[in-house]
């Protein structure tokens, strides 16, 4: 199986769409920790006029958008956090969560070894602009959705 975004769409789930009652008191909960109790007053007067007015609107408009993506084999989020990802301009290491680890098996030393390495991360690169990476799988062998490697295709950051 190929690493291409829709080759196993059928079997993910797509991400779901929190309710606009349970964002809203993840937010107050949130907001509890660091506020006053007059800042939390507010707050919940602010969270209780959102519900009433706009939030049911623009609910509504963030579930067409997660039904639109959904049916492009991709996910109300990913555009998103892709963006917030790429604007991070500290250290990555420090600020995201990602992490990688190259094993590359090859065999030789010194100038030998780095020349088979670097054709190696050329051969991976290659397989990933033309689609055809090995499906990825977790730890209980659900399949992984491959659409976040799309940034990859033609450079790295």
């Amino acid at each position: 199986m190929t690493n291409n975004p829709v080759s196993n769409a059928a079997i993910l789930k797509p991400l779901p769409l929190p309710e606009l009652e349970d964002t809203l008191g993840r937010l107050r909960h949130a907001v509890s920790a660091v506020a006053s109790n007059d800042q939390l007053v507010h707050t919940d007067e602010a969270i209780a006029a959102f519900k009433q007015q706009e939030g049911p609107r623009l609910q509504a408009q963030l579930r067409e958008f997660a039904e639109e993506k959904e049916a492009e084999n991709s996910s109300w989020l990913a555009e998103q956090w892709l963006d917030d990802y790429l604007d991070v301009r500290t250290s990555l290491p420090v600020t995201t969560n990602v992490g990688f680890q190259a094993r590359i098996d090859v065999a030789g030393e010194g100038l030998d070894r780095v020349a088979r390495v670097i054709r190696r991360i050329a051969e991976v690169h290659l397989m990933q602009a033309r689609g055809q990476m090995p499906e990825e799988r977790d730890f209980r062998d659900n399949p992984l959705s491959s659409t976040q490697w799309r940034c990859f295709n033609g450079g790295l950051r």
